[in-house]
Order: structure tokens, then C-alpha cells, then sequence
């Protein structure tokens, strides 16, 4: 989330930079485009109605950092993992199997697993210390330093399977 939060700032701020200056600014005087302040606008989870209760679990990979050592873990959606051993925990929050980005609204666009998405929170005993997703295709994602681990969404199991 913090990632796609910088993403957005930069490309609303790129229109500003490539602007330039204009002769007011080299005189002194301030241009219209700096006087304009940047809102920033959360994004807004949405759950469709078509995946609604049709996915049960995901599978997520936990890497050590240190070791490499990696475990598989089946975590039901809504629930929470503790990894064994530490004060960490992740809580999964969503699974969306076509994650999209429409505006400020995240979702998904079919329930087909085109771009599968976790949407999690890590906790440090009871401290939050990272909300975001987590994708299948794409299992680049900037931990916290202080968090040990890699985290990789494998699969998710339908609701109709157990």
C-alpha cells in the first residue's frame, strides 16, 4: 500500500516538475501551478458481489530473511496466522481473484484468478506494522525492516472445496 501511495504521489507531481519555470518565477512572482495543492485521496476497498463468500483460504508462502527457510501456510480469509516462534502475526483480510484499480477503488473485476491479491495486515504483538497486498503475479513487496520475513500468496481455495 505504502508503494502504491508513492506511485500516485509521483505521478501527481510530474505535471508540476515538467512544467518548468515560467517568466513569472524567474521575476520573482509565484505561478498559478504553485499555489495549487495536491489532494490526496485514500483508495476505497470494494467486494463485489460475484466473489462474495466463493473463496474460503489462501495459501501463503513465509520466507525467513536469514535462513531462506520457506513454509507454506493454508490461512482462512478473515482470520489470522501466527508465525511460530515470534511476536509476528498476519491477519488476511481479502482475497480478490481479478484484483483492479478503478480510480480510488480497489476490487475485482471477475471472479477468474487473472491477477490473483491478498489484501493483509502484519502485527507485531498488538502494533500494526504493515497493511497491504500481497500478488501472485507480481510477489515484489517492501516488508517492513523489522519483519523477518518474505510473504508470497501461492493459491487461494474456493469456498464450494474445503
Amino acid at each position: 500500500m505504502k508503494l502504491l501511495t508513492k506511485v500516485m504521489a509521483v505521478i501527481l507531481i510530474i505535471p508540476f516538475v515538467m512544467a518548468g519555470c515560467t517568466k513569472k518565477e524567474e521575476k520573482g512572482e509565484p505561478s498559478k501551478s504553485s499555489e495549487r495543492s495536491v489532494i490526496k485521496k485514500e483508495t476505497v476497498v470494494k467486494v463485489p458481489e460475484q466473489i462474495k463468500g466463493k473463496w474460503k483460504a489462501v495459501t501463503v508462502a513465509v520466507k525467513e530473511k536469514g535462513t531462506g527457510k520457506v513454509q507454506t501456510y493454508s490461512v482462512e480469509i478473515g482470520s489470522d496466522l501466527k508465525l511460530p516462534g515470534t511476536d509476528f502475526s498476519v491477519r488476511v483480510i481479502n482475497f480478490f481473484p481479478h484484483f483492479v484499480m478503478e480510480g480510488i477503488n480497489l476490487t475485482s473485476k471477475s471472479n477468474e484468478t487473472r491477477n490473483p491479491a491478498m489484501e493483509i495486515r502484519i502485527y507485531r504483538g498488538d502494533r500494526e506494522i504493515y497493511h497491504g497486498w500481497i500478488f501472485a503475479n507480481y510477489p515484489t513487496t517492501n516488508m517492513p525492516k523489522e519483519f523477518a520475513f518474505d510473504l508470497g500468496l501461492i493459491g487461494a481455495t474456493p469456498a464450494d472445496r474445503g
